[in-house]
């Protein structure tokens, strides 16, 4: 047995309060301050209502992932700030922001999103974790600092209504072995596909887990990101039915239900999808 599995979560949890000390950067607010506001709040009202996280809500809002990361989850959430996007270069940052890339911000900010509640003592415990995108977080404690891949955590453990937030110094880009391939990349019925291909794969065990509400998210995600390429790039009817289907599981309670109505949709999606001169020639086996 490992050292930190031997001394239990609530004493590796201390361990790490105090080596981090909660070393809150200028303006960032302490996990207690938060939870004194007022009404719980869901993770992306809990960043709208720090300006040190306008960057992200205004990535968040751009890819349509606002509405996803508000449902029940639970999610846990690796918060960049605006100085963590402000390492970015600001012309590729401007261009990610676009419309036209919003399938690659969206891969970009699902990689720092895991399904379930993990705080640092869970992430120190298990040492990676699989996120919305499908790909894997490796976490680290050196030097007195808890590291997500090359990313310092600067505080640990914010809570929210459906979940958990870190705050990051830089943000995290998906491994480009393991990003999607060029056709994917590529606006059009492959890049349609391969959305629905990841999302299932991804989602499906979400769902045989019991974590239906991160499976609904996935779905979401996916067919938004699906709608954004638009119907210049995709037959209307995909379009359409990607909508209805979310409409529907919107109206719905039961999470298991919605990840059923987004799941046969995007199923339905795929078989038209199927049918388009672009893809005829490379269908599924």
């Amino acid at each position: 047995m490992s050292v930190l599995g031997s001394i239990g979560a609530r004493t590796v949890r201390s361990l790490l309060l105090g080596a981090l000390g909660l070393a809150f950067g200028a303006g960032i607010v302490a996990p207690a301050a938060l939870a004194q506001q007022g009404s719980p709040r869901n993770i992306p009202q809990v960043a709208s209502a720090n300006s040190n996280f306008s960057t992200l809500v205004s990535a968040l809002t751009e890819a349509e992932l606002v509405e996803p990361l508000s449902a029940d989850g639970p999610f846990t959430v690796f918060a960049p700030t605006n100085d963590a996007f402000g390492k970015i270069d600001s012309g590729t940052l401007e261009s990610l922001l676009k419309p036209e890339n919003r399938q690659k911000l969206t891969s970009i900010l699902t990689y720092h999103v895991v399904p379930g509640r993990v705080t640092a003592a869970d992430a120190l415990r298990a040492r990676t974790a699989r996120t919305l995108s499908g790909q894997t977080l490796t976490f680290s404690f050196s030097d007195g600092r808890l590291k997500v891949n090359d990313s310092v955590i600067t505080s640990i453990d914010i809570p929210a209504s459906n979940g958990v937030i870190h705050v990051i110094d830089t943000v995290l880009m998906p491994p480009m072995d393991n990003a999607p391939s060029g056709d994917a990349a590529t606006p059009g019925p492959a890049a349609a596909r391969d959305l629905i291909d990841r999302a299932i794969r991804l989602g499906a065990p979400l769902f045989n887990e019991g974590q239906a509400e991160a499976c609904v998210a996935v779905y979401a995600i996916a067919a938004r990101g699906i709608i954004g390429l638009g119907s210049d790039n995709l037959p209307a009817a995909v379009v359409t039915e990607l909508r209805e289907s979310l409409d529907a599981a919107n109206r719905e309670k039961n999470a298991s239900e919605r990840a059923w109505i987004l799941r046969r949709g995007l199923d339905r999606a795929s078989e038209m999808l199927a049918e388009t001169p672009m893809t005829r020639g490379n269908k599924r086996h």
